[in-house]
């Protein structure tokens, strides 16, 4: 869910991608990738998180991606900055 896969990406059968990863166009990926990681090379390595541990807990918890459509379009406003949407979710 919420994955991006660049351009000439090789995936070794089986393996995972955690929820909101990015991979690298070219990349490799022989190991499962961890939620809201960026990855990229050959092989693929972590690059950076998109989020403190805490902001991908909130996410993994949330699954914004599994909400109705018409509770994604509420809020929709808050999804370019978790901060915010964080403060909506928890405290309304």
């Amino acid at each position: 869910n919420d994955v991006w896969i660049g351009a000439n990406v090789s995936i070794i059968d089986g393996i995972t991608i955690g929820d909101g990863a990015i991979i690298a166009s070219n990349a490799l990926v022989n190991k499962n990738v961890q939620p809201f990681t960026i990855v990229g090379g050959v092989p693929a390595k972590p690059i950076k998180k998109r989020f403190s541990d805490s902001e991908i807990e909130f996410l993994l918890q949330l699954k914004w991606w599994d909400k109705p459509e018409e509770w994604i379009k509420e809020n929709s406003d808050y999804f370019s900055d978790i901060k915010l949407l964080r403060k909506k979710i928890l405290h309304g």
